[in-house]
């Protein structure tokens, strides 16, 4: 149904209410305070927990002053989207609250964060060249998740970490049968979750079936655990081994010439991102970007397949569905798996073309 800020507006001019100093949005307080009395009154809503993804990079590369004037300008944008909606406030650091008063269907609100979250993504200033800024969003609605302002932080953490687990630059609607039982884990044990990631990719391409079995079992792994549309290994000249996401936009992809795709890698360490394709037309790879974007694919990951001086191929990391911000934990573990079968080729005396015979 339309939706009118009437009683938000009504809530709001009962008094002058404390702004954050850098942002101009409102106080965690204030917000605090907004949703307690929505739930004392029974009055529907849902309320967002957003998140700048990766903002930790952005202090480390730019500085604290960048820093503050990106979230500063994120802040603008979630206050301009989302006006005729909502409530913005800054709950601390580089994380705020929206507060959609009135707004709990389901469809409703996917289609407003849509708009929003394509909106608020992308080049945040000139000022600092290169940086591609995206948020990810997760929302709770009350009271069909929870009865007060605990609980319902509560569930939209859970469904902001199912965000960023996804791969971050995405909003997530708590659903029950989704995400109750979702654990948030602390930084040791993202730690343990990485030491198991890296176990399974050693079990996975060692197991006495034969390599070929191996790659397909680890694939599979990796498209869901790592939600990867599209995984492949190819050699100079095909695609030898793959896995496609039934999400994924087209199930048809096609070869990539090798030496277009190691314009996105670090020479160093053999593999890069392309968080956006349209990345390549700015780097003047128009060719790659054309190649990439006939097989609808959006963004992608790829890493060299090599042993000492000798390159078996490429494994190529990709979605379709949507942009994303390659985490450096994701690159490692698909640096990892590439290396790792390189290794393997390399003693068993094989290439990747032997593993189609």
């Amino acid at each position: 149904m339309p939706y009118n800020l009437t009683m938000t507006k009504d809530y709001f001019k009962k008094g002058s209410f404390p702004t954050d100093p850098l942002t101009g949005v409102y106080t965690r307080e204030v917000i605090v305070d907004y949703i307690n009395h929505l739930v004392s009154n029974n009055i529907p809503f849902s309320m967002a927990l957003v998140d700048i993804d990766n903002f930790k990079r952005v202090n480390d590369t730019y500085g604290h002053i960048a820093g503050d004037k990106i979230i500063a300008s994120v802040a603008k944008k979630l206050k301009d989207v989302s006006k005729n909606f909502g409530v913005v406030a800054r709950f601390g650091g580089d994380e705020f609250i929206l507060v959609y008063e009135g707004i709990v269907e389901y469809d409703e609100l996917w289609n407003l964060c849509h708009k929003e979250i394509n909106k608020v993504n992308g080049y945040i200033s000139p000022e600092f060249d290169g940086l591609y800024i995206t948020i990810t969003q997760g929302l709770s609605r009350f009271p069909l998740d929870a009865k007060n302002y605990t609980h319902l932080l509560e569930t939209a953490d859970k469904a902001l970490y199912r965000g960023k687990t996804k791969g971050r630059n995405c909003f997530v609607i708590y659903l029950e049968e989704k995400h109750k039982n979702l654990v948030l884990k602390p930084q040791e044990k993202s730690f343990m979750n990485s030491m198991y990631m890296h176990s399974s990719i050693f079990r996975f391409l060692s197991v006495n079936a034969g390599l070929k079995k191996g790659i397909d079992d680890l694939f599979k792994f990796f498209n869901s655990f790592l939600m990867i549309d599209h995984i492949c290994l190819q050699d100079e000249k095909n695609i030898i081994i793959e896995k496609i996401h039934p999400l994924s936009r087209t199930q048809n992809f096609k070869y990539v010439p090798t030496k277009l795709l190691a314009y996105t890698m670090n020479p160093a360490s053999e593999i890069g991102s392309v968080n956006d394709i349209a990345e390549l037309q700015e780097i003047n790879q128009d060719t790659l970007f054309d190649i990439l974007k006939n097989q609808k694919v959006i963004s992608g990951c790829y890493s060299k397949v090599t042993y000492k001086e000798k390159q078996y191929g490429t494994l190529r990391a990709e979605m379709t569905t949507s942009k994303r911000i390659w985490q450096y934990s994701d690159m490692d573990l698909l640096l990892t798996a590439s290396k790792t079968i390189a290794l393997i080729l390399h003693y068993e005396d094989k290439t990747l073309a032997d593993l189609k015979k």
